[in-house]
């Protein structure tokens, strides 16, 4: 059994006591909205979830199957979406990245530092793709003195 890594977007609001029930889940407002990402151990699991957010009375608008891209020791992940479905050309351009669409394309790239990580941004600029939203955490090691 896989685990899968989730972010669903909702119209109307999560109150606490649903809120709590999605433990592990992490939220955050949108306009009219939540998102919420986090994971559950499988397609049964996460088809309780969207069955509990419909008991509460919320719409679910989307929910997106995140794929985690193994990482080797110093390495992160970059995770950016880009208007339009060009995650076949995307896939062309960054080989190792996976993308998955809907009415975004989410691409997850290796970055094993900074450097890597605006090539990838300058990249992407080049082909004059509209960046939505970037995540990304890179392990910040100090230099030696």
């Amino acid at each position: 059994m896989v685990p899968l890594h989730v972010r669903i977007s909702l119209r109307g609001e999560l109150d606490d006591a649903v809120r709590e029930e999605l433990e592990g889940f992490v939220d955050r407002p949108l306009p009219g909205g939540q998102l919420l990402c986090g994971t559950v151990p499988d397609h049964a699991a996460l088809l309780g979830v969207l069955q509990r957010l419909h008991l509460a009375g919320l719409v679910v608008e989307d929910v997106e199957h995140l794929h985690h891209v193994e990482l080797e020791a110093g390495q992160a992940v970059a995770r950016i979406q880009v208007g339009g479905s060009v995650a076949d050309y995307l896939s062309e351009e960054f080989a190792t990245a996976v993308c998955t669409e809907s009415t975004r394309t989410t691409i997850e790239v290796r970055v094993p530092d900074q450097t890597a990580f605006f090539a990838v941004m300058s990249r992407l600029e080049a082909l004059a793709l509209q960046v939505l939203e970037v995540h990304c955490r890179l392990e910040v090691v100090p230099h030696a003195t």
